[in-house]
């Protein structure tokens, strides 16, 4: 009996301050909740206030702040229409720059190249031009010698050596149609004593045609070894018509100094030279 009384004495003494804990909290919650209630009431009266003080907005005028809303979401439209425009335009400005940068480059590229064919095309000119003045001076060399040749006088050795000398040049020169024509119209031109004569022209035409002919046809008149007595006869048939239209440009007299100094047309052999 005794136990149980220490037992419920010992119980109380540990539930008492347990429930004076639990009764000031439920006190200090009331508390709590009764304090939110009441800013609870005056948030709600500040808003009935501030709805029983606004103004009113009459149909009106809520028509007219939609349509200006529509509106300005009109123009937004439109000016994103009007940017997406000009960032076209700009793309499209881009690649115009782009491609007249292009041609920009293309054109001078066209002008360098047609400057650098220009200056080719000089050279070239130039090269041609000195090598027919080449020409035309070494058949006046041949010229000078051929007429003192037929004057009985006899040749220098540097005479002699400067004659073989040109007729080492004779094959090559054979090999190009126009360069031996140039040389051997100017030969018989200074043979004869030609000074300006248009008939040198007419001359040195004619045997470009007759020397490129016998060059299409592998024929050959100065070749090393090559002398009128060794020419067969398609060589031979082919001389005598050259020379004897070489004569027809001549006065009997120039026909007899040709024929002296140039028993065969095509032939540079000296020793060809009638005396």
């Amino acid at each position: 009996m005794k136990a149980a009384f220490v037992l419920v004495l010992v119980i109380l003494v540990i539930l008492t301050p347990i429930t004076l804990m639990s009764q000031r909290k439920v006190a200090a919650i009331k508390a709590s909740s009764v304090q939110l209630e009441s800013e609870l009431q005056a948030e709600r009266a500040k808003s009935a206030e501030l709805a029983a003080n606004r103004p009113e907005i009459s149909s009106e005028e809520l028509t007219r702040l939609r349509e200006g809303n529509n509106e300005l979401i009109r123009l937004r439209g439109e000016v994103n229409g009007l940017k997406r425009e000009r960032d076209e335009l700009l793309k499209k400005v881009a690649g115009l720059e782009s491609g007249a940068a292009r041609a920009q480059q293309q054109l001078q590229n066209e002008k360098d190249r047609a400057a650098q064919a220009a200056v080719q095309a000089v050279d070239a000119a130039q090269a041609a031009a000195n090598q027919e003045r080449a020409n035309t001076l070494l058949g006046a060399q041949n010229g000078v010698l051929r007429r003192k040749l037929l004057s009985g006088q006899p040749l220098t050795e540097q005479e002699q050596q400067s004659l073989a000398a040109i007729q080492q040049k004779i094959a090559n020169l054979e090999k190009n149609p126009a360069e031996f024509a140039q040389y051997q119209s100017s030969s018989v031109a200074t043979a004869l004593g030609w000074n300006n004569d248009p008939r040198a022209q007419q001359l040195q035409e004619l045997l470009m045609r007759v020397a490129q002919a016998a060059n299409n046809r592998g024929v050959t008149f100065n070749a090393p070894g090559q002398t009128m007595d060794s020419w067969n006869d398609q060589q031979k048939a082919l001389d005598n018509r050259a020379t004897t239209a070489v004569k027809n440009m001549l006065t009997p007299e120039e026909v007899a100094a040709f024929e002296q100094a140039f028993p065969s047309v095509l032939s540079a052999d000296p020793a060809a030279i009638r005396r």
